[in-house]
């Protein structure tokens, strides 16, 4: 009998946290402005691949065909053909 009584009484506590959190309103609103600012976040690093300042200062890293490491650097060619050297200490 005392077992039923706990079982029963856990089952309508779990219960009742459930449908309080389901229906809650402050969770939805707080989870909503925590998605907004990640969409700024997210809008504010956004780099334009075809824009002039991203083609002349930065490698396209779709374009690598190929690379090779050497004890100072690591060399990247793409596809047009150019060859890229960007000098780095080896990680040990």
């Amino acid at each position: 009998m005392k077992r039923a009584l706990y079982i029963i009484t856990l089952l309508a506590v779990g219960t009742t946290a459930y449908f309080v959190g389901a229906t809650g309103t402050g969770n939805t609103v707080e989870a909503a402005s925590r998605t907004e600012s990640q969409i700024e976040t997210i809008s504010d690093r956004y780099i334009d691949m075809d824009s002039d300042e991203f083609i002349e200062n930065y490698i396209d890293l779709r374009t690598v065909t190929g690379y090779s490491g050497t004890e100072t650097g690591l060399m990247l060619y793409t596809d047009d053909g150019c060859g890229y050297y960007l000098e780095a200490e080896q990680v040990k």
